[in-house]
């Protein structure tokens, strides 16, 4: 599998071979984006003063969950009228170079 993601990159996802539906659609990145806000809010709480918080999107691929969450967090935020400032950081994250790569 290693060599399957190493070799392929990006194309890995173009062709339908990875079943990244189920971890990049709309619900799942609702879903997260309000138990990232729930945890947020308690961490404002908590610390008036500030926090700093990472969400580390693991095996990422082509981005598809991060930036879902992102959309998703953004219009929660928007909603509830919570400003992140800079608090929350989605890092996106793979173990293989061309994918790393096709990202940036």
């Amino acid at each position: 599998m290693d060599e399957f993601y190493g070799s392929m990159g990006q194309d890995s996802w173009n062709l339908d071979r990875v079943p990244s539906y189920v971890t990049t659609n709309s619900f799942i990145s609702n879903k997260y984006a309000e138990v990232v806000a729930a945890f947020t809010s308690d961490l404002c709480r908590k610390h008036p003063l500030g926090f700093h918080l990472d969400v580390i999107d693991a095996g990422t691929g082509a981005g598809g969950l991060a930036y879902g969450l992102y959309l998703a967090l953004r219009r929660r935020c928007d909603t509830k009228r919570l400003v992140l400032n800079g608090s929350i950081r989605i890092v996106l994250a793979d173990y293989s170079r061309s994918v790393i790569s096709g990202l940036m």
